[in-house]
This record gives structure tokens, C-alpha cells and sequence, in this order.
């Protein structure tokens, strides 16, 4: 799996040693083997014993966490605190996009 990049719709400052400059696009590196069982799964599931329908639910704790661990650029993640909601959402929403690629990728190959 690749790198993402996500583009901001509000670029966040980074400060280095020429000043503060302006960052327009996060990169996220694809979770591996120590990020997965370091952190599990990113969404929680259960069954309503009603409809017998799957219930999901975002693990906002673990994704933080990915987001930490898998932030590429910028190369400190504490920067992301600077991201408006629609930029957050766009973040949250590229972590749990490497998963369910994944179980569909997973999937494809196991009906070969």
C-alpha cells in the first residue's frame, strides 16, 4: 500500500529554521504489522441483537493515535492540531480508507 496524501483545505504553519511556512498537504504512510497490533482496529463492531444488522462505530482514541503514528509529513504530527473540522474529518476518513482497502483487497485475493 502507498503513501496518501490529503490535501488541506486550510494550510497549517511549520516552523523550521527559514521561518514559518505554509503545509497544504499531509502525507500518511500505510499502516504495518506493529502499527495494527500496537493500536487495533480503528472501528469497533457489534451485531443489534434486534435486526441483526452489523453496528459500527469510530474509535476516534485509536484513530488519533494512527494518525500520530503514521504522519509522514509534516514530520512533527503535533502540527495536525492546527487542522480546521473539514481537514480533521478528511484525516480520520483517510485512516479508516487504509482498512477497509485493505479487508477489500484481502477479500478479492482469497476468491481467486
Amino acid at each position: 500500500m502507498a503513501n496518501v496524501e490529503i490535501k488541506l483545505i486550510e494550510s497549517i504553519k511549520i516552523h523550521g529554521d527559514g521561518g514559518a511556512k505554509d503545509c497544504d498537504t499531509v502525507v500518511l504512510r500505510a499502516p504495518k504489522y506493529g502499527d495494527v497490533f500496537a493500536l487495533g482496529e480503528p472501528q469497533a463492531y457489534a451485531i443489534d441483537p434486534n435486526s441483526g444488522l452489523m453496528l459500527t462505530t469510530n474509535r476516534d482514541d485509536v484513530i488519533e493515535k494512527y494518525l500520530q503514528r503514521l504522519c509522514v509529513t509534516p514530520a512533527d504530527p503535533a502540527l495536525l492540531n492546527q487542522c480546521g473540522l473539514a481537514d480533521s474529518l478528511a484525516l480520520r476518513d483517510a485512516v479508516l480508507r487504509f482498512f477497509s482497502d485493505a479487508i477489500a483487497a484481502r477479500s478479492a485475493s482469497t476468491q481467486t
